[in-house]
């Protein structure tokens, strides 16, 4: 059996990393709520939602958020499938993902409405949020 460090044990630098990684991990697995007006399937909102939050994301980072509870690695070709669908479904907010080639993928911050910027933080919008 692998011994395992406990994390009073790390640096301090080192527990902020790793306390950092169980957070990320944690909030990928709520996967808060899917705005239903995007009409995005949880998978397109696991990948949308690191773009509108943080702006940019590698390849790596998306799907590890789509696969990070599965032992199989992914096809890398479903992310570009999951980002079609989800640039489709976007359009009418006006939200504008573009691929960084060789890298990943931006979300133009500046596109990103109110009510979807909130959504993301996981606070939940309110009926005034859209009038």
């Amino acid at each position: 059996m692998a011994h395992q460090t406990h994390i009073d044990d790390l640096p301090l630098p080192e527990q902020v990393d790793e306390l950092k990684e169980r957070i990320r991990q944690l909030e990928a697995m709520l996967c808060f709520d899917v705005p239903p007006q995007l009409g995005l399937t949880k998978s397109e909102w696991k990948v949308v939602r690191p773009l509108v939050r943080d702006g940019q994301a590698s390849r790596e980072q998306l799907l590890d958020e789509l696969y990070w509870d599965r032992l199989d690695p992914p096809d890398q070709k479903i992310l570009d499938v999951f980002l079609s669908k989800a640039r489709r479904k976007l359009g009418a907010s006006g939200v504008v993902i573009r691929s960084v080639w060789g890298w990943g993928y931006a979300c133009d911050i500046s596109t990103v409405p109110v009510w979807l910027a909130q959504a993301v933080r996981g606070r939940r919008a309110s009926r005034r949020d859209f009038l």
